[in-house]
């Protein structure tokens, strides 16, 4: 899908209501993903380890029984048009032997992929800290409700340490074998049936893509604190090079509420003029859009009533409005006097020049205001990590980057993968 310049996609948004009801949306770049994947890949390949299997192998003229010993490796995801699934796409790396032709193992040929078609399903679960790192344990076989759709609208438990995330399941998918290689074809269908049982017996294998947790941080901010979420993919237009989208809309404590339910016919997408396009402008990789309700409610309200107090922490994911002018004011306006012949002839039938046109200057405010922390609509792609990395508000000299308020918040940014 194509991406707008900032300054074009904040037109297009002008004037309505663009989160589809839900409080904050937020969306990260395919690649970016990609290359926190590789960061953390570790923990991927564990979960992509295959045990060594047998399997005939059909050459057309004979049949004969292979061992194959694979291992897959640098892991990237690839977004899925109109479904919730996605592609796991490794390098497939080996050995392979038939014992009866005594020819010893051979090598899979080198650019040989294997491409997974994965479930992505919203998870509830528990975050575990342990060994300087944390595990992500679902409630339930593979973390989803019993009887729920895989797009169903999670509920965040209160309790700190409670994680609610995406997560890739590898219960029921598919495996495709990539290759040029002569040999390799004729091994595709004996590999893709192993590697598609070897998850079949492992139905509670899954990976801990993305989270949301409800941890309250103790500082005096406006904190926006996610009580729900959905998640929507916008795949990736690879004749033209752009990324896909991976969007998180959550719905937050005091926000509006009743978040549109996607759909088969009403998927969730981002149509600020009744036209779908991409939340994440040219010259970004992540974009955080917050409601005017939101705003509003929990907000502006809240900072500017009487008793409102606190300081500002500092924090990288806090936006702050401070508005600083003269401590007192005060205005003197005079009208002119009539004149002698004005008072001589009487009244006029209209206004007198000295009561028209009287002005009172604008008077200078004092009003500061907490800062509003978004840290948590933004999370943690892996648990303990704070990837969503802003840009000035300030618009830089092109305006490509920046804050925005055409009605609905949007706040442009890159994905932090250090």
């Amino acid at each position: 899908m194509e991406r707008l310049p900032l300054t074009d996609l904040v037109n297009h948004m002008k004037g309505h209501q663009t989160t589809n009801r839900w409080d904050v949306v937020v969306s990260y770049d395919e690649d970016k993903i990609n290359e926190l994947l590789q960061a953390d890949s570790t923990k991927l390949e564990e979960i992509l380890q295959i045990e060594p299997f047998t399997k005939e192998v059909d050459f057309w003229i004979i049949v004969a029984e292979g061992t194959f010993d694979l291992q897959l490796k640098n892991p990237r995801l690839q977004f899925l048009a109109g479904t919730t699934q996605v592609a796991l796409v490794s390098e497939l790396t080996g050995t392979y032997e038939f014992p009866t032709t005594g020819k010893g193992k051979e090598m899979i040929a080198a650019g040989t992929q294997l491409r997974l078609i994965v479930s992505l399903f919203n998870c509830a679960g528990q975050r575990i800290e342990s060994n300087g790192g944390t595990t992500f344990v679902p409630d339930s076989k593979n973390g989803i409700v019993e009887g729920a759709t895989k797009d169903y609208t999670i509920q965040l438990d209160p309790g700190n340490g409670r994680g609610n995330g995406l997560c890739l399941v590898f219960c029921n998918m598919e495996a495709k074998v990539i290759s040029t290689d002569t040999t390799m074809k004729n091994l595709a269908a004996p590999i893709e049936t192993g590697i598609t049982e070897h998850f079949a017996d492992a139905k509670e294998i899954y990976y801990y893509l993305r989270g949301l947790s409800k941890y309250t941080p103790s500082y005096v901010n406006k904190l926006l604190e996610p009580v729900a979420f959905n998640f929507s993919i916008t795949p990736p237009d690879n004749d033209r090079r752009i990324p896909g989208v991976l969007t998180t809309w959550i719905s937050v404590k005091g926000g509006e509420g009743g978040g549109q339910q996607p759909s088969g016919q009403n998927p969730l997408n981002f149509r600020p003029d009744g036209q779908t396009r991409c939340p994440i402008p040219k010259a970004s990789s992540a974009s955080v859009i917050i409601s005017s309700h939101t705003m509003a409610n929990c907000f502006f309200i809240v900072c500017t009533k009487p008793d409102s107090s606190g300081g500002t922490a500092a924090h990288p994911n806090l936006l702050q409005l401070d508005f600083k002018g003269d401590d007192e004011y005060k205005t003197i306006q005079t009208a002119a006097e009539p004149t002698f012949w004005l008072n001589w002839a009487g009244a006029s039938t209209g206004y007198s020049y000295f009561y028209k046109d009287i002005h009172s200057p604008k008077p200078n405010i004092d009003l500061s205001m907490d800062a509003l922390d978004y840290v948590l609509t933004t999370n943690v792609f892996f648990p303990g990590k704070e990837i969503f990395k802003a840009h000035s508000p300030v618009a830089n000299a092109d305006k490509s980057t920046g804050l925005a308020v055409p009605r609905d918040l949007i706040l442009t940014g890159a994905v932090a993968i250090e």
